[in-house]
């Protein structure tokens, strides 16, 4: 599985960043999914790869993530403590990875409004029917 915390992950997003660049990523978007005040927090799109997911940049400070380890922080922030990174990786690649944990589990979905984490079998029904170009979008709550 893609180590979507980390540099694999960056590059993924940076890929992401090119499709809006090039007004592409209409056409291969798969899912939107945004905070009730309109903030992107995810992005599923189609690739020849498969279905890869975006997860935008955010700030999240220290007294919000008590549990962040610092070096931890140190090393996957931009500036070594708030400045998360947008980052990516392969839908297909989690969805399987969280098929055989039977604990579950999901992407965090963060933006200066809310933190959430999505389930796989979420992400897996909101993308189950869409088709590229035709995105499923959705308004997600703390509590939805």
């Amino acid at each position: 599985m893609t180590d979507w915390l980390d540099e694999p992950g960056r590059a993924i997003a940076e890929e992401h960043d090119a499709l809006v660049t090039a007004r592409a990523l209409q056409d291969v978007l798969l899912l939107d999914y945004r905070c009730p005040q309109g903030c992107l927090l995810l992005h599923v799109y189609s690739t020849p790869r498969g279905r890869m997911f975006y997860l935008p940049r955010y700030q999240l400070s220290r007294t919000k993530t008590p549990e962040t380890a610092d070096a931890a922080r140190a090393h996957r922030t931009e500036d070594g403590d708030h400045k998360w990174p947008a980052r990516g990786g392969s839908l297909d690649d989690l969805l399987d990875f969280f098929a055989h944990d039977p604990a579950g589990g999901g992407l965090p979905l963060n933006c200066r409004h809310m933190r959430r984490t999505v389930l796989a079998e979420h992400l897996a029904e909101d993308t189950a029917e869409a088709t590229p170009g035709r995105p499923t979008r959705k308004r997600i709550t703390s509590d939805s």
